[in-house]
């Protein structure tokens, strides 16, 4: 299993700065690492956002990032 908050930390500060606007980046750690070692004390109203909001949104920076790479 992938491990969203291990692979920010693991992307380039320049990428980091570079996309800021595109994405709550701290944010997006926070709440991977949450998910992974405080899950029992999730609530359900917390985490439905999430999944319909913020992870669609980081797959179309994902996709769109890697789409851009791959005409570079």
């Amino acid at each position: 299993m992938l491990k969203i908050g291990l692979i920010i930390g693991r992307l380039p500060k320049e990428f980091i700065e570079n996309n800021d606007d595109k994405l709550q980046w701290e944010l997006v750690r926070e709440i991977g690492d949450r998910i992974e070692h405080d899950y029992l004390n999730l609530l359900p109203a917390e985490v439905w956002p999430i999944i319909v909001n913020d992870i669609p949104a980081l797959r179309r920076f994902c996709e769109q990032t890697l789409a851009e790479a791959e005409n570079i």
